[in-house]
């Protein structure tokens, strides 16, 4: 409990609607950044089950701050096979584009990492 005083850990987790209660969170160091926003974007039409997670903060950095938007992803499983499942993460990657454009329109210089469980997305 030491480590999670001195660093003022910040735990970040919405539910989603996955069946099985899988979802996507974040431990912040609440000492060396500020969230400044925490929201879930719900893809159209059922996508997924497991809505991409946003932060946006501030973080310290030895040349003073820099504002980040993290996007967390848990992609839908390959294990109804590759090709039958692939369409479906093809829609995720695409709805997570939208997010990010949707960040750039606001702030064309935004700094935006995307990541997680992204599994294997075949490009077109």
């Amino acid at each position: 409990h030491e480590l999670l005083q001195e660093f003022e850990y910040i735990p970040i987790l919405l539910e989603g609607t996955d069946s099985r209660g899988i979802d996507v969170g974040y431990l912040v160091r609440g000492d060396q950044a500020k969230i400044l926003e925490v929201q879930q974007h719900p893809a159209p039409e059922g996508i997924t089950s497991r809505p991409p997670l946003l932060i946006h903060v501030q973080v310290e950095t030895g040349e003073g701050m820099v504002s980040l938007y993290l996007i967390n992803n848990h992609f839908t499983s390959m294990s109804g096979g590759e090709l039958a499942t692939d369409p479906r993460r093809s829609a995720q990657a695409a709805w997570n584009v939208n997010i990010l454009e949707n960040i750039l329109e606001i702030d064309p210089d935004a700094n935006v990492v995307i990541l997680g469980d992204l599994k294997t997305v075949a490009l077109a």
